[in-house]
C-alpha cells in the first residue's frame, strides 16, 4: 500500500474549485462538493450530446453520489399524506450522534409538529 502525498492534489486544487486559494482555511464539505461536481461535469462531457437535466441526473457520478430525499407530511385534520421528493448530493448530519448511523436515525426520525409548524389540507 503506497501513501498518497497531498502535493498534486493541492497542486490541482484550483482546477476543481477556482475560488480556493492553498494556504487558507477552506471548508472540506465545501471542496468535496466541488469535487464530486467536477467529476460529474467531466463525466457528462465526455459524449458529445447535449444533456436533458434528467440525463444529467444519470452520470456515473451522480448515481453513486446523488439521490432523492423524500418528505412526508400528514394533514393534522384529514390525515392526508404529502410527500415531496428532493434531489440530494449530499446529506448534513448531526455530529453529536455518535456514529454515521446515529446521524442517519437522527435525520430520518419522525417528528410531530406543534404550533404554527401543524401542516393542514
Amino acid at each position: 500500500l503506497e501513501a498518497c502525498r497531498p502535493g498534486p492534489i493541492l497542486e490541482s486544487v484550483q482546477k476543481v474549485a477556482k475560488g480556493f486559494m492553498i494556504g487558507r482555511q477552506e471548508d472540506a464539505h465545501e471542496f468535496m462538493r466541488h469535487f464530486v461536481d467536477a467529476m460529474h461535469e467531466h463525466s457528462l462531457s465526455a459524449s458529445s450530446k447535449p444533456h436533458s437535466s434528467l440525463v444529467q441526473h444519470t452520470s456515473v457520478i451522480a448515481q453513486l453520489c446523488s439521490g432523492y430525499l423524500q418528505s412526508s407530511v400528514t394533514c393534522a385534520d384529514c390525515s392526508y399524506p404529502s410527500n415531496t421528493y428532493d434531489p440530494f448530493w449530499d446529506l448534513s448530519l448531526e455530529v453529536g450522534s455518535g456514529s454515521v448511523l446515529g446521524g442517519l436515525d437522527a435525520f430520518t426520525r419522525a417528528e410531530r409538529l406543534s404550533g404554527g409548524r401543524v401542516y393542514k389540507c
